[in-house]
């Protein structure tokens, strides 16, 4: 099955293995002159700097959740006598 490279995926990883990937990099570095190694530690750096990114949002995302002054607004609860009339 030919896959077209410039396709986007998402993967799910734990952090920790970022984390590997990323304490890798100096020893990868050794070796930098070799155009594959440059290229892994490119990818490498572009998947840390991705999970990063999405922690900081999931983390602001829940502050803001927790933070709001009403939550009743998440919910969207409808009255149920009265359709389209919010129950507060």
């Amino acid at each position: 099955m030919k896959i077209d490279p410039e396709r986007s995926i998402t993967i799910t990883l734990p952090f920790g293995m970022i984390e590997q990937l990323k304490r890798a990099k100096p020893i990868l570095s050794m070796f930098r002159d070799e155009g594959d190694v440059r290229g892994v530690i490119e990818i490498i750096d572009a998947i840390y700097a991705g999970a990063i990114e999405y922690v900081h949002e999931e983390e602001g995302e829940i502050k803001d959740f927790l933070d709001g002054e009403d939550d009743r607004e998440c919910f969207d609860l409808e009255d149920e006598d009265e359709p389209g009339k919010t129950k507060h």
